[in-house]
Formats: C-alpha cells, structure tokens, sequence
C-alpha cells in the first residue's frame, strides 16, 4: 500500500486546520451575536422614538413625579412605559430612569428624564462594558444648553468634586465661567461671562504652546476615591480627548501654573481656579507614594472598565454602541 506523500499529508492539515479554525470563530460569532441581542434589541427600541413619542414620553415623568418617588416592576409599570419593555421604572421628582437592561454593573441601559426650570432633557445612558456612553435623544430648550456649552474654545478647564463642579471655557472674544450641578432638579448656571482682551488672549496661548508633550493624554492620581479632580481639554466643544487633555486627581502639576495663574487673572480674585491652593491644602499625599502616570486611555480603563471574558469582543465595536 502506497504511503500519502508529503503533500497529501500537509494539504489534509491545512483543510483540517482551516475547518477547526472556522469552527471556532463560527462559535464566537455565535457567542457574541447571543450575548449582545439583549443589548441590541434595547437599544432598536429606543432608536425607534420619534420627536413626539419623546416629547410625550416627558409629558408623562412630569405628570407621574407629582406623585413623588416610586420605583415600580412588573405589573405595577404604567401602561404609558410598557411600550419600551422596562425591566424597572424609578420615578423621583426631576428625574426618572426608564431600564431598558440590567444585568447588574456589567451592562446597563436605561432613557434618563431630567426636568429643571430651566429645561427638560432626556438622554440615553448606556455601559457595555467598556465605558459608559450618554446620548442626548430630546431637550425642551436646547438654545439654554447651547447659551452653556459653546464651541469655538480654545481651553477648557473643569475642576469638580462628588457634588459639583465648575468650568473655565475660554472662547475667542471672552471667558465663560460655568457651575455645572449634580443636584436633581437644578441646572448648570452661567456664573461670570468676561470679554478676553488681546493681551489676555495672547498669554493663554502662550502658556497652551508652552505646556510639555509629556502631560498631554496622562492622568495624574494621588489614588483616593473622593477628593478634587480637574481636566484640561483642547477640543472646540470640550468633547474629552484621550490623546491631549490633561487630567488631575488630588494631584497637582507645575507644569500648568502659567496655564492656571493666566486665566484666573483674567476673570479676576472672585472666579480664580482654586484647584492648586485646594491641593496644597490637603494632607492626602503625606506618607503616600507618588500619584501614578497613566496614559489617559488605560487610566479611563481603569476607571470604568470591567474585566471582559476573553470571547467577548462585541463591546469593542463601537458602530454596537448608541
């Protein structure tokens, strides 16, 4: 009996190898399409609302919050929600949470009402994984949210803590200074509005040029869970940017005085950015090590990330997410 040659012998392993090899992406194709259905289909149902389902849709939270705080299942959900399939309705007044998906803090979905006096928003707030993402579906007033988040800026810089924060927008023509709030039922305010002079202007983008390529796309961390943090983003709308901005945790950076002592002489004593007195003030460095230096996209990881099973690469691709 004739042995197979050499040939025959490899061109049986390449096909037997192929075979397996498209069996298993086969699977995890499989595995990945079964886990991110829930996810999907969530999402379709929202991706299906028209201005006026929206609009309706916010007419309803405020009608049912005069009733103050409720958190319904089930049966108990009113019938003008079920059309969205919620898991979990909770009803406070000047926000409620419409689920869509829990699955404990591994994957969540769920449509946010915000209701203010000055407005009224309702944002799509999704995590798969990977990061948590918030998309704006309606608002009643957009021009307010426009008049508090203007584009054509040259730096932001934002400072907060676990109740509030404010930013330093420097735009072209003049220096906005903005409280953002955390607080259910209120909304960010305009706190100064200053013309920039050319001089001011010039120093600013100065002192931008001036910072080393060593802090852009870092974050600096003393390690608490609280405390103070401040970023510094170079986008034209302040959209976070992992590559350039600059982030702060309890933790402060010589490099940005110029940057910081700048600005806050332009809005004057009363609106300066309190950020590095803050720290110096704080005792949570003493006996610790150095805040660690992590690059922006492994430190947002970090942060927000859960570990994923090696098989699940779906949250990944971000044309799945909102």
């Amino acid at each position: 009996m004739n042995r197979p040659s050499l040939f025959h012998w490899l061109t049986r392993w390449a096909i037997g190898s192929f075979a397996c090899v498209v069996l298993i992406a086969t699977g995890l194709a499989i595995a990945n399409a079964i886990d991110y259905a829930p996810y999907g289909l969530a999402l379709r149902r929202t991706n299906g609302m028209t201005h006026e389902d929206l609009e309706a849709l916010a007419a309803v939270c405020t009608r049912h919050e005069q009733h103050g705080h409720q958190r319904l299942f089930g049966d108990d959900i009113p019938a003008e929600f079920r059309g969205l399939k919620p898991v979990r309705v909770s009803i406070y007044p000047g926000s409620s949470d419409i689920s869509l998906l829990e699955k404990g803090d591994e994957r969540y979905i769920f449509i946010r009402v915000s209701t203010s006096k000055e407005n009224q928003e309702i944002d799509l707030i999704s995590y798969s994984g990977i990061k948590q993402e918030s998309h704006r579906l309606w608002e009643r007033h957009p021009e307010f949210t426009r008049r508090l988040n203007p584009a054509g800026r040259i730096v932001t810089i934002a400072q907060w803590d676990m109740r509030s924060g404010r930013e330093w927008i420097v735009l072209k023509d003049r220096l906005l200074v903005v409280d953002r709030h955390t607080t259910v039922g209120e909304s960010d305010q305009i706190a100064a509005n200053f013309p920039l002079k050319a001089e001011d202007r010039s120093a600013i983008e100065n002192a931008i040029v001036s910072l080393p390529t060593e802090v852009h796309g870092r974050a600096f961390d003393a390690g608490a869970m609280d405390g103070i943090s401040l970023r510094v983003s170079f986008s034209p709308d302040g959209t976070p940017n992992q590559s350039t901005d600059i982030v702060l945790a309890n933790s402060w950076r010589g490099e940005l005085s110029d940057l910081v002592e700048v600005i806050s002489k332009a809005v004057g004593k009363e609106c300066a950015i309190p950020f590095p007195g803050i720290v110096e003030r704080m005792d949570i460095q003493q006996g610790q090590p150095p805040p660690i230096n992590l690059p922006l996209p492994e430190y947002d990881r970090r942060r927000s990330g859960t570990r994923l099973p090696w098989w699940c690469w779906w949250p990944r691709l971000s044309l799945l997410h909102i």
